[in-house]
């Protein structure tokens, strides 16, 4: 297989103008293309984790300046009567809705 691929042929201008038409040309672009893509991809990795283990660039989750909410009761409060309302319509509507029945009749 590799003594179908001369690199001097496949790289000059007439072969280039064959893309489309030379498989041997498409699939030389393809493996330059998949090459340089995973070693960008490759560098770009590493350097993002030197950044990160040097401190230039702070990791997710590890903020510092980041404000705790306190603790307020009353918020607690206000939030568990809120379920236990939406808890008791639920269950009128499951055992069916019960109305004042009517007075003129």
């Amino acid at each position: 297989m590799i003594k179908f691929f001369n690199f001097k042929r496949i790289l000059s201008v007439r072969a280039i103008r064959e893309g489309g038409r030379n498989p041997y040309v498409d699939w030389v672009v393809i493996l330059f293309i998949s090459v340089f893509v995973c070693i960008s991809l490759i560098f770009g990795g590493l350097s993002l984790y030197e950044k990160v283990r040097n401190g230039e660039i702070e990791a997710i989750g590890t903020s510092s300046s980041t404000k705790m909410k306190t603790f307020n009761q009353k918020d607690l409060k206000y939030i568990i009567d809120m379920y236990n309302t939406k808890a008791e319509n639920i269950n009128l509507i499951k055992t069916g809705f019960k109305t004042v029945p009517d007075p003129s009749k």
